[in-house]
């Protein structure tokens, strides 16, 4: 009696233990995913909800993409080495890249003191220039929504080919998805919406960025929506060092994402944008 009381002990006690280490492997868990303070830290919803498991077939593998925007797709917080590039490096893609900082989707006069081409020129040297394409990457939108740029929104037209005013934001867009789609019809395009940034005002970059995802829907197109998905909100101090850090902005710029800034909260969401397109 007494032995089979001492084994009933010992099997208590090592069940305590063991809970003792599942108790503290949970603490940790939880610390390390939701922080302290019960909130999320920084890129773990993009981390963990938006990559495919290592066994899933990489679609994006040895495929070609080509991408174009402005200074955010064009890597300006990564010394250039564009959004693009970034991905296609990942995949082992093939790439060509069109994007140029300042950028704008709608058109707007040539002057020497502006020099950039606007989105619908970059469409335009891209349909001279590439035959072929598996997947086509652009943002676009933020400089157009910028108060130095102040390009008018416009409006989206009823039908696919009603005439579109090409010097307004939404008419630039539909004539920059009309364009793409003539021209590569079996091509997967996916359109990425910045992040929510300060340095510009928050209920335009909201207007312009819905009238956006509304376009991508009219004309059935992929769209990474990482404004509303992605936790980057430079409005936030803790997400600063996501973003450049210039002379002007040393805790960083809150628009051009660094490396770690594009790996956490944009490359997840495009991919994840390109597997939807692919898999209707």
């Amino acid at each position: 009696m007494k032995k089979e009381l001492k084994l009933n002990t010992t099997n208590l006690i090592v069940f305590a233990i063991w809970l003792l280490i599942l108790g503290i492997t949970g603490v940790v868990y939880y610390t390390s995913v939701y922080g302290g303070d019960n909130s999320k830290v920084v890129g773990v919803h993009a981390a963990s909800d938006y990559i495919d498991d290592a066994n899933d077939t990489d679609i994006l593998e040895d495929k070609i993409i080509v991408g174009f925007g402005d200074s955010i797709m064009r890597g300006k917080g990564t010394d250039d080495i564009s959004l693009t590039q970034q991905i296609a490096e990942k995949h082992n893609m093939r790439f060509q890249d069109f994007s140029r900082s300042g950028a704008t989707v709608a058109s707007k006069e040539r002057t020497k003191e502006n020099l950039t081409l606007n989105m619908q020129e970059q469409v335009k040297i891209l349909v001279e220039q590439v035959g072929y394409t598996d997947y086509i990457l652009f943002n676009g939108g933020t400089n157009d929504a910028s108060s130095k740029a102040g390009m008018p929104i416009g409006t989206i037209t009823e039908d696919f080919d009603d005439k579109r005013d090409l010097s307004t934001f939404c008419g630039g867009f539909e004539e920059i998805i009309s364009i793409l789609k003539d021209t590569y019809p079996n091509a997967v395009i996916v359109y990425a919406r910045a992040h929510v940034m300060d340095r510009r005002d928050y209920k335009t970059q909201l207007i312009y960025g819905e009238e956006a995802i509304k376009m991508c829907k009219k004309w059935d197109i992929g769209y990474a929506d990482i404004f509303e998905d992605s936790d980057l909100n430079t409005y936030l101090d803790r997400y600063l060092p996501y973003t450049m850090i210039t002379k002007d902005f040393p805790k960083g710029d809150m628009v051009h994402p660094t490396y770690e800034g594009y790996k956490l909260f944009y490359i997840p969401y495009i991919e994840e944008a390109f597997r939807k397109a692919v898999s209707k």
